[in-house]
């Protein structure tokens, strides 16, 4: 469940300061600067430990490329925000769908989507389907027909997962990370029906609200 009635939104203190948010909270940019550490992070203001839904929309200002560093996905309140950390580093605090089709998890690369995010149509739409409980998580894009780039992946069957933190409260999180030539941009955070684009909203996994 998730605490609080409000709709969680991107949290205004648990950011990088060189992120800014617009006055929904939902769009966070940075569009300038050159942080040390290279890591830029944000999270969402609240967190489930539930089955959830949701999407995340990147949207570069500047070019994407493949040698590009950016990604987004679930992390736990353990997860240095501040600090140089990137989603889906050495340990299990969180993990992160990177945008050369890799999903990133313990130090390790697995991948999820067929088609890196600098071929695909600006912006990106990545619809995230997570079980916090059972620590397993899936992943596409609008180019993607599959989750986590195999036919026989499904959220509502539990099969084809790859591994996030079990038995934790999850924030959705998203990432710059600039000593990969990561360009300036943004992430919109999706996390009511209403706003879901990609049309694979698993059965079984509610909007993260």
């Amino acid at each position: 469940m998730m605490a609080g009635g409000l709709a969680s939104t991107w949290d205004p203190v648990q950011k990088s300061s060189f992120i800014t948010l617009d006055s929904t909270k939902l769009v966070a940019t940075w569009n300038s600067g050159n942080p040390s550490p290279a890591s830029i992070n944000i999270r969402s203001t609240k967190a489930k430990n539930s089955k959830f839904y949701c999407e995340v929309v990147w949207h570069a200002i500047g070019t994407l490329t493949s040698s590009s560093v950016i990604t987004c996905g679930v992390c736990t309140s353990g997860y240095g925000i501040t600090g140089d950390h990137w989603l889906g580093e050495a340990g299990s605090v969180s993990g992160g769908f990177w945008n050369d089709t890799n999903y990133d998890w313990a130090g390790s690369a697995f991948a999820y989507s067929g088609t890196g995010w600098s071929s695909q149509a600006d912006p990106t739409v990545i619809g995230i389907a997570c079980d916090p409980v059972a620590g397993k998580i899936w992943g596409r894009t609008a180019a993607d027909s599959i989750w986590n780039n195999s036919a026989s992946a499904n959220p509502v069957t539990a099969a084809g997962a790859l591994l996030c933190p079990a038995a934790s409260t999850l924030y959705i999180a998203a990432c710059f990370y600039t000593t990969g030539n990561a360009p300036f941009g943004q992430w919109t955070l999706r996390r009511r029906a209403s706003e879901f684009t990609l049309g694979v909203q698993p059965a079984g996994f509610p909007a993260f609200g």
